[in-house]
């Protein structure tokens, strides 16, 4: 038996090096990692390099840089109803956001939970031991390796995800991104952790990029903005990137692009913007 103890271990390799430094509350089991907390499952993702944004996209998308992320993990799906629920009644937290509107019946308990501001998403993120993924984090876990358009791949396909409704968290498998990831592209926004700034991929250009947080909070007001005559100002410090789109609008196929950048007020909520968790790891992994 102990000769066939390092072939298993090497054809689980990330498996093995991984579980060792996983934090207490997270397990490992039948394949899957699985929080104690929230019962979510997550999705590891190797340390790794890729493109972010579109030099044929939006303006703020632009221009496309390579980024270095070290290892980490993401939920495999959006945080629900359920799971939210339990947060609230584990901490006795007080939601700024009117969460309960989506959540009406049990028939809607494994929907992504919406009508949540960013900082109960961050409150959330807190109490379950984890954090709101970053953005670079969020789009090399829809986009992957191969650097795709879509979580799917690189043509639109309206089948992939729901169109004018939110649905369980365990539906539309097709959407998964190379990782496993669901639903990165419909269904609801997703809050990240980092501050908005429409010219931020501009002044990092030529830069060795790892693990990217953002523009700092609260930076001061910057000439660019006064050159480019931006009426938002300083936006760094009044709005925060969502990632995603919703599956309403005219525009889904526009915002399922996994470069997509939008942009809300972090006090407010919205109808269709619900949230994900993830957390970083040791580098060397």
């Amino acid at each position: 038996m102990k000769i066939f103890l390092p072939i298993i271990c090497l054809f689980a390799f990330h498996a093995c090096k991984v579980t060792k430094n996983l934090p207490d509350y997270i397990m490992y089991k039948d394949g899957k990692y699985i929080s104690k907390i929230d019962a979510m499952e997550l999705i590891y993702i190797p340390a790794g390099n890729f493109k972010m944004g579109s030099n044929s996209g939006n303006p703020d998308e632009k221009p496309q840089h390579q980024v270095h992320l070290n290892a980490y993990f993401i939920d495999k799906f959006e945080v629900s109803n359920l799971q939210f629920e339990k947060f609230v009644k584990a901490t006795k937290y007080k939601p700024r956001g009117p969460w309960r509107r989506g959540y009406k019946d049990s028939s809607m308990q494994n929907n992504p939970v919406v009508f949540v501001t960013w900082h109960d998403a961050i409150n959330y993120s807190k109490w379950a031991k984890r954090d709101l993924p970053t953005e670079a984090q969020w789009e090399y876990a829809a986009r992957g390796k191969s650097n795709y358009k879509y979580p799917w791949g690189d043509e639109w396909n309206e089948k992939n995800l729901p169109l004018e409704k939110l649905v369980p968290h365990n539906t539309f498998k097709e959407s998964k991104s190379p990782f496993g990831a669901h639903l990165l592209a419909g269904n609801v926004w997703e809050w990240v952790s980092d501050w908005y700034d429409r010219h931020y991929y501009q002044g990092i250009v030529g830069k060795k990029i790892i693990d990217p947080k953002g523009p700092v909070d609260g930076a001061p007001p910057e000439k660019r903005f006064i050159e480019t005559n931006t009426a938002a100002g300083n936006e760094r410090s009044t709005l925060k990137v969502i990632k995603g789109g919703s599956s309403f609008g005219a525009l889904a196929k526009e915002n399922a692009r996994s470069s997509k950048r939008m942009w809300g007020n972090p006090k407010y909520w919205f109808h269709d913007t619900g949230f994900r968790c993830g957390f970083s790891l040791n580098a060397s992994l």
